[in-house]
């Protein structure tokens, strides 16, 4: 997929971090991938197509692409906490809405591509872009089963606020998930 200028690029070894500043029916037509083969249609939005484009139109969400040897292997969302309170509290009753908190909506890593450091690349690389907005933290739903919770407190060890359990995540067919907060300064 061919960047242009309007994404910012970010080397992190032979990794690259790329900044989606716009929307552009390439990048919608990746993310659309990207979602397909990293996870169950079940998990999928009701229209995925309309979901991403309107997250690729508001300036407020955070998308960054990992790019590995020219091709986008990975996918990271981030939106306004404030935003998704109300959808969240379906699924997590102790969910509270609070100012500058971004809320990762989703992570996700191409199969073949798991396993070298990429998730902690998104996730700081988005952390990072979210700091220059003015963001203080960060919070996710994080899975159980793949330990993508224990990945995520690791990374930001020392810097994690808030946890809890939640014992039947509905969104993943009923999956034990974590709620994890933590701060970017």
């Amino acid at each position: 997929m061919h960047m242009t200028s309007e994404e910012n690029k970010a080397n992190t070894g032979s990794q690259e971090l790329f900044l989606v500043k716009e929307y552009r029916d390439e990048i919608l037509q990746k993310i659309l991938e990207l979602e397909k083969i990293c996870f169950p249609e079940e998990w999928q939005y009701d229209d995925p197509p309309a979901y991403f484009r309107k997250r690729l139109e508001q300036p407020q969400s955070i998308h960054m692409f990992l790019k590995e040897n020219d091709e986008i292997v990975g996918y990271c969302l981030a939106v306004p906490l404030k935003e998704e309170v109300t959808e969240l509290r379906e699924y997590d009753s102790d969910m509270e809405e609070k100012d500058n908190v971004c809320y990762i909506e989703s992570v996700e890593i191409m199969p073949n591509s798991r396993g070298k450091g990429g998730v902690e690349k998104l996730l700081r690389g988005v952390c990072e872009e979210a700091k220059k907005r003015g963001v203080k933290n960060f919070a996710v739903h994080a899975r159980k089963l793949n330990k993508l919770n224990e990945k995520i407190k690791k990374i930001f060890e020392g810097k994690v606020i808030s946890t809890r359990e939640i014992e039947h995540w509905a969104p993943a067919l009923g999956e034990a998930y974590e709620y994890i907060e933590w701060q970017i300064e």
